[in-house]
């Protein structure tokens, strides 16, 4: 859905995107201070898009952690995101990203 709704509204769910998904991350994280929801959706206006192209980097490594703690298999796709982002395919990196915080989700509400 993530994909039709980026679509839909032309990039603009992508930035609610991004802040519901640094807030998931942070609060299951023990609300690390170094993730700010806020402070991603402004660097990523602020700088056209770069910023997101670091967030596409730092979200599959949250998500190494988060898999950790829910005894999850590592599936490291911060190289193939990183790729992907920096050849104009980051909405594909989402796609990626959003599938594998769904089993991880998944895993937490079965355990």
């Amino acid at each position: 859905m993530v994909l039709v709704f980026g679509f839909l509204t032309c990039g603009i769910y992508l930035y609610f995107w991004i802040y519901q998904t640094s807030t998931d991350i942070k609060n299951a994280l023990g609300g690390r201070e170094d993730i700010n929801p806020t402070m991603d959706i402004v660097l990523t206006i602020c700088t056209c898009g770069l910023y997101f192209i670091y967030l596409l980097y730092r979200y599959p490594q949250l998500l190494l952690e988060l898999q950790d703690r829910a005894s999850q298999p590592r599936n490291d796709i911060t190289t193939i995101s990183i790729i992907l982002a920096v050849v104009g395919l980051g909405i594909i990196s989402i796609f990626m990203i959003q599938t594998e915080l769904n089993k991880v989700w998944d895993s937490a509400t079965r355990g």
